[in-house]
């Protein structure tokens, strides 16, 4: 039996057998998709291919070969809506098959393939694999909290183990690499390890990272004028950029789909409706107490710093907004800047956004570019703002001193952003409608405050984070560096000890950064003893620490310092 054959690259998103996958097919491919089959239910194979523009492929079949990989998905087509540039198909995906034969039909280059169908079965010489299988997808039926009702009773009626395993795999695989790898894989003990280290990852992650039901359906990006209007329907915007947005769609009705204007209109349109207007994940509720507490657990000394934070959070939770003016952390690099400015966007329930402002010399890298360039896109801010999912993140912008002029004013952009007065109407020149920022929560970081361009000086409030001394930084070696270091790489469980001497050595470093460095190190180094020269115990003492690639036996050590 032939079946129409039609490619996606990653873009368009990675099913998996056994799950439900939306396509678009342009009006011009549509063609293809009008065949029945004998058992009356239209059926379809999927392609997935590296190429960007896969319809290219069509009329190529060598590069087609070269650009389109092994295995395949049969589909069947559950439901067709035509719209006026596409037509949109729900897809039952339903097994694996090979892509060997092609034969060209029809006046557009239309592609078929015959069916030869992957071997799913499991061989009697992976029956301890398949015990092992059984046992991931009992714990995960076995946990409704986890993974949700619907999951387990969608496992519940699948009787085949490899169906089972498909349907587990689609939950938790969610990077479009890593699912294509199990759609391409002919090693069922390859594709079930892949899941059990996703399922070890997905049990281990906070609730907050947990994917939804949902996740594994493609997220489409707006295709057609229709979808766009449902989605601006749904969206609580002022009638400004409403109407904004309105005079897009209209002109994505009158362009010709293949133009280059076409493409830019609907990249505008997505990018608009991708800023999560109305969407806020800021905690007003949260305690003065916890965020005293939490900067005190997780920094050691800066008394003077949390004090001044502390101030600037009480006045921001009695006034309900913020303060005025903006924190400015001044210091050498590795003495905790961005560290608590982490610890605060934990706190208050803000997502973290850091911009990077070294060395950047164009203005629109802020503002954003006119959409009427090739290629433009938004700012920074923008940007921050769909990845953040949010209209209050919390914006770390960092080195602010080391901003430079070539192209527009950079730090004029900033104090627009940075202004209070200004920032309930920031207006990227790539959306064109008023964004409204003031929000979002900013903290600079910078190392010195000299270079700070003097337009910004006013609108920011300095403080001041001091290096540590000598017994500081042993404290923090050894009270702080070190157990977060053996929990974070797994090695708690082992035997790993270091003497008094070691850590007093390691803290003569003068950067925080330079400690954790060569403590990470020391550890990793025992812990190759232990798993791989099967040592019981492992005690780093000065004579372990000589054979480490940072230690000298001269006075004056790499990344140490003498001066105290």
């Amino acid at each position: 039996m032939q079946v129409p054959l039609y490619l996606i690259n990653e873009a368009d998103g990675t099913p998996l057998p056994h799950s439900s996958f939306i396509l678009d097919v342009p009006n011009d491919r549509k063609s293809q998709f009008n065949m029945i089959n004998s058992d009356g239910k239209p059926k379809i194979v999927i392609g997935f291919t590296t190429h960007e523009e896969p319809k290219v492929l069509y009329d190529d079949l060598v590069k087609f070969k070269a650009y389109t990989h092994k295995t395949g998905l049969l589909c069947t087509v559950l439901e067709r809506t035509v719209t006026e540039k596409f037509l949109m198909m729900t897809l039952n995906v339903e097994t694996r098959v090979y892509i060997n034969s092609l034969n060209p039909i029809g006046a557009n280059g239309e592609l078929y393939t015959t069916l030869e169908y992957v071997a799913e079965d499991f061989l009697p010489v992976e029956e301890t694999v398949i015990n092992e299988i059984r046992d991931v997808i009992k714990l995960a039926k076995s946990n409704h909290k986890l993974f949700g009702r619907k999951f387990v009773s969608e496992i519940n009626q699948a009787e085949e183990l490899i169906i089972q395993l498909d349907i587990l795999a689609n939950k938790l695989l969610l990077n479009p690499t890593e699912r294509l790898a199990y759609v391409q894989s002919e090693d069922n003990i390859e594709r079930f390890k892949q899941v059990v280290e996703a399922y070890t990852a997905y049990v281990k992650a906070p609730p907050q990272q947990k994917p939804n039901d949902n996740q594994h359906t493609k997220a489409r990006l707006p295709s057609t004028p229709s979808s766009i209007k449902q989605k601006l329907a749904q969206l609580v915007i002022p009638d400004e950029i409403r109407e904004q947005i309105q005079r897009e769609i209209n002109k994505l009705d009158n362009i010709q789909e293949k133009t280059a204007e076409y493409g830019s209109v609907l990249d505008y349109l997505t990018w608009v409706l991708d800023v999560p207007w109305g969407k806020y994940s800021y905690n007003s509720e949260y305690s003065l107490e916890n965020l005293f507490e939490q900067l005190g657990s997780s920094h050691y000394g800066l008394d003077d710093v949390k004090a001044h934070i502390l101030e600037h959070a009480t006045i921001e939770k009695l006034c309900g907004k913020s303060a005025g003016s903006v924190l400015c952390f001044i210091g050498e690099p590795g003495t905790g800047k961005t560290s608590i400015a982490k610890e605060i966007a934990k706190v208050t329930g803000r997502k973290l956004i850091r911009i990077a402002l070294g060395g950047l010399s164009d203005e629109a890298e802020l503002r954003g570019h006119r959409k009427a360039y090739i290629g433009s896109r938004p700012g920074r801010f923008i940007t921050g703002l769909k990845k953040a999912k949010s209209m209050t993140p919390l914006f770390v912008l960092d080195e602010i001193d080391k901003m430079t002029t070539h192209k527009g004013d950079p730090a004029a952009a900033l104090l627009e952003v940075l202004d209070p007065e200004q920032n309930d109407a920031f207006v990227d020149r790539y959306l064109e409608v008023p964004v409204d920022l003031s929000q979002a929560m900013f903290i600079c970081t910078a190392n010195n405050e000299h270079s700070i361009p003097l337009a910004l000086k006013d609108r920011l409030e300095f403080i001041q984070f001091k290096s540590y001394g000598k017994l500081e930084r042993l404290k923090i070696a050894k009270d702080y560096i070190l157990p977060r270091l053996l929990k974070e790489l797994g090695v708690s469980e082992l035997s790993i000890s270091f003497t008094d001497e070691t850590i007093e050595y390691v803290a003569k470093a003068t950067q925080i950064r330079q400690i954790e460095k060569h403590l990470r190190k020391l550890i990793r180094m025992a812990a190759v003893d232990i798993v791989i020269h099967k040592k019981d115990t492992v005690l780093i003492d000065k004579e372990y620490l000589q054979t480490a690639p940072f230690y000298k036996t001269r006075n004056i050590s790499v990344g140490f310092s003498t001066r105290e």
